[in-house]
């Protein structure tokens, strides 16, 4: 069989919006232009809470596919190595968590649980 990558693209809107205490609506808008400039607006910290980030469809969207014939399937975008780390860091988060529910020996609990926190690290 041949090989394909399917493609497809639709129009987002990264929609976020944070709490800031200022004196005005002008010096709130500074400060979160502030945040937004130095990359700190996202890290939801007490002096700038993080209320809501979504990424939303834009309306008057078409889906349309397209195909790419390929001799062999590309290394993974980051984007999709980052999903897969996140992935496996919530499955650590709850690996950690049955474990205590479950009164698992602790020794092995760790041992399995590291296993797993080393693949969400990339094998670090």
């Amino acid at each position: 069989m041949r090989k394909y990558i399917v493609s497809y693209a639709l129009d987002y809107t990264h929609d976020v919006s944070v709490g800031v205490e200022a004196e005005t609506k002008e010096a709130a808008l500074a400060k979160a232009e502030s945040a937004f400039n130095e990359g700190t607006i996202w890290d939801d910290t007490r002096r700038i809470p993080l209320l809501y980030d979504d990424f939303n469809e834009s309306d008057g969207n078409t889906l349309e596919f397209e195909a790419e014939e390929v001799d062999a399937w590309p290394k993974p975008d980051a984007s999709v190595l980052d999903l897969k780390s996140r992935q496996m860091a919530l499955s650590v988060c709850r690996q950690i968590v049955q474990s205590a529910r479950d009164g698992e020996d602790k020794a092995q609990a760790f041992d399995r649980v590291y296993e797993s926190a080393l693949l969400a690290l990339g094998g670090a």
